[in-house]
C-alpha cells in the first residue's frame, strides 16, 4: 500500500513537471509568435507602400 502511494505521487509529480513544462513553451512560443506577427504587419505595411 505505502509502495503504491510513493509511486502515485511520483506519478503526479512526473505530470506537474511534464505540465509546467508544456506550459511554458506554449508561453515561449505565444511570445514568438506575437514578435513574427508584428514583423508580417511590418513588412506588408512596407511592400505596400514600396508598390505605390
Amino acid at each position: 500500500l505505502l509502495r503504491n502511494r510513493v509511486s502515485a505521487q511520483q506519478a503526479r509529480e512526473r505530470k506537474k513537471v511534464y505540465v509546467n513544462d508544456l506550459e511554458a513553451k506554449v508561453k515561449e512560443l505565444e511570445d514568438k509568435n506575437s514578435v513574427l506577427q508584428e514583423k508580417i504587419s511590418t513588412l506588408v505595411n512596407e511592400n505596400t507602400m514600396l508598390r505605390k
